[in-house]
């Protein structure tokens, strides 16, 4: 009698709902800017984006930066806004290569094993 191949849960076809949340997933995740990894979630850019605007308010030379891999960087004012630009660039740019990938995967399929390693 043959063998049945083994079961692999990963290998069936991603539904749109979860190529939404692939995508999600992925536009959420730090990205490289500036020399080191940056929180670009919703949440993130907010306080930087709050912390220029209010540089002046709360007085200081230059401030203490968290990076996504937990190390701390001192950063000017200026620092902060060239760093900010060029995240919302490079975030841009990876929705853009995201949009086109889902919308690739709605049309071409794909398994739940090439969405987990699916990498840009």
């Amino acid at each position: 009698m043959p063998k049945l191949p083994e079961y692999d849960p990963l290998n069936v076809p991603a539904s749109r709902e979860q190529i939404n949340t692939w995508r999600r997933t992925q536009e959420e995740a730090p990205l490289f800017v500036g020399g080191f990894q940056l929180d670009v979630d919703q949440d993130s850019l907010h306080r930087l984006q709050l912390r220029i605007h209010n540089w002046e308010q709360i007085g200081t030379a230059n401030v203490a930066w968290m990076t996504a891999d937990n190390h701390q960087v001192w950063l000017t004012k200026d620092d902060l806004g060239k760093l900010y630009a060029h995240a919302m660039t490079e975030k841009a740019r990876r929705s853009s290569v995201l949009h086109d990938t889902a919308q690739q995967f709605k049309r071409d399929g794909v398994t739940l094993r090439q969405l987990r390693e699916w990498t840009l």
